[in-house]
């Protein structure tokens, strides 16, 4: 059975990209239980606002051209927008870093960021710049299909980030949790390139007037997809930043490790399969190949996922959260029982709805993120007397609007499939 799925090329690259994931991922999470006995637990509350900001970010650098990378039939083409990309990330965090400096005081304030640890958000255009920019590289990896070389970048990645974490842990230094993340990204950035050079990626194609050109051909991007990305991303940070604003650090830092716990996981496996969808459609509908069929048993193999993931937390969620992590952390055992479900459903929806921008939905996807958006920060003036309470709104909210989500991806995916027969 095992054997017949791996010889199926796009459940095989999902298992490839699965299976460097499942592995990135137990290595953090393997060693939360000695950075959360050597880290204090406000630190990692601040931890989780700073990652947010960095997500936040991380969606506008690019301007969302490198979404372009993987659709493209030219490589010299895909060659050059992975180069606009590259450049738009620059920029923009260049820029991002100028209104630091000159705004800290204000931005200190503004984001509610803990004084003593305020020299943090100086980082944040960097780990923005060099996320950003890997991704760029995964994405022309994801287009060679070098599904095993993206999923040995995360890898990379995560042990980089964890060794250095846990030796800051050691020395009891509070800011080996950011000098680890800087680091991770920098040993990211450094295999990608060197892999996506072995893939076929030459600088040498690159020209000013193809870069000019692509950014016109690609002008949808930016214009549909970048601002509203950004609102879905500051959308999913909110709840951190709810969390701090109205209950402080200590319980951000429980939200937070109920939320690695729930998302590391789900969403890197999400992403894995969102990966392969991507260069899946792209492909199929590159050969006017129908694609409803696929998508259906993606977001149903989710499902099933999901609910299992559901029924421990409510089962034995706090009793795994304090045996593993401590005692202390048995409160974000008890608030994994809700999250569970408002984090289950971006999981079943988010790698399927990349069929709007596979077939170039753009304006439809821009118009649910803004909607998305519209929703959540009414949450952030609405208060609310206890963080459970906020938890179960937020699962509420999530419900209605993927389960909106997940319609428009199907009747999308529909309507391309009945063209087809048309034909």
């Amino acid at each position: 059975m095992f054997l017949k799925i791996r010889q199926n090329e796009f459940f095989g690259n999902i298992l490839t990209l699965m299976g460097g994931t499942t592995i990135a991922q137990i290595i953090p999470i393997a060693l939360q239980p000695v950075l959360r006995r050597t880290f204090e637990p406000e630190l990692f509350g601040i931890y989780s606002l700073y990652l947010s900001y960095v997500a936040i970010v991380v969606v506008i650098s690019t301007l969302k051209w490198d979404m372009a990378i993987v659709i493209h039939k030219e490589d010299r083409k895909a060659i050059n927008i992975a180069a606009l990309a590259l450049l738009s990330s620059f920029v923009v965090n260049t820029l991002l870093l100028l209104l630091t400096i000159i705004f800290y005081q204000s931005l200190i304030i503004f984001l509610k960021f803990p004084e003593t640890y305020g020299w943090w958000i100086f980082f944040v255009p960097l780990s923005a710049w060099l996320f950003s920019s890997y991704q760029v590289l995964n994405y022309w990896l994801i287009r060679k299909k070098a599904f095993i070389k993206s999923s040995t970048n995360k890898i990379v990645r995560r042990l980089t980030e964890g060794t250095v974490q846990i030796g800051f842990g050691f020395a009891s230094y509070g800011p080996g949790l950011l000098i680890g993340d800087i680091l991770g990204h920098i040993a990211n950035v450094v295999v990608g390139g060197y892999q996506s050079i072995k893939t076929g990626f030459s600088l040498k194609k690159i020209s000013v007037s193809e870069i000019t050109q692509s950014a016109k051909e690609q002008s949808e991007f930016p214009k549909y997809q970048a601002f509203p990305a950004l609102l879905t991303t500051f959308s999913i940070s909110l709840p951190v930043i709810i969390v701090n604003k109205y209950f402080g650090v200590l319980e951000t830092s429980y939200f937070d490790l109920s939320r690695m716990v729930l998302l590391v996981p789900t969403t890197l496996i999400a992403a894995a399969l969102s990966q392969v969808l991507f260069q899946n459609i792209s492909e199929r509908v590159n050969n006017k190949l129908p694609i409803l069929g696929t998508i259906l048993k993606s977001s149903g193999g989710l499902a099933i996922i999901s609910l299992l993931i559901v029924a421990v937390m409510f089962l034995a969620g706090p009793f795994l959260f304090a045996l593993v992590f401590d005692d202390t952390y048995r409160i974000s055992g008890e608030y994994s029982k809700v999250l569970s479900i408002a984090f289950m459903f971006p999981f079943i929806v988010a790698p399927i709805s990349i069929t709007l921008t596979a077939l170039k939905k753009l304006k439809t996807l821009a118009a649910w993120q803004i909607a998305y958006f519209l929703i959540m920060i009414t949450l952030l003036f609405v208060g609310f007397d206890s963080v459970e309470y906020f938890f179960m709104v937020f699962a509420a909210v999530n419900l209605v609007a993927y389960s909106i989500y997940w319609m428009l991806s199907i009747r999308v995916a529909m309507q391309y499939d009945r063209g087809l027969s048309k034909e």
